[in-house]
């Protein structure tokens, strides 16, 4: 869908909609639980960076809002995680791992 949607078209309001989108199919599914305080952080800051993403348009607005979205997936891997930094860590564990799991379930 993505893809169908934002073929050939620039980053900022499209990234928003789409992070938008995304956000609020966790909170509607119940995905995401908001009573840690890095949970929100995070999901806020998410929501934030993709809003500045649009607003100032730059390289570094768009990394700070690749980074969020990335320690988002973290803190949705393990919701009890207690630092921002773990969440980043199982991040990079998980794309990596997921991989892995992917081609061997593909070989199978």
């Amino acid at each position: 869908i993505f893809t169908a949607l934002f073929y050939n078209q620039s980053l900022g309001l499209n990234l928003f909609i789409f992070e938008t989108l995304i956000l609020t199919a966790l909170l509607v599914r119940n995905d995401i639980c908001l009573k840690s305080k890095n949970t929100v952080t995070v999901f806020l800051g998410t929501f934030l960076t993709a809003a500045f993403v649009v607003l100032n348009y730059s390289w570094p607005a768009i990394l700070v809002n690749f980074l969020s979205f990335y320690m988002l997936i973290g803190i949705l891997i393990y919701p009890e995680t207690r630092s921002l930094i773990n969440a980043f860590r199982l991040s990079n564990f998980n794309i990596f791992r997921s991989q892995i799991r992917f081609l061997k379930e593909l070989h199978r």
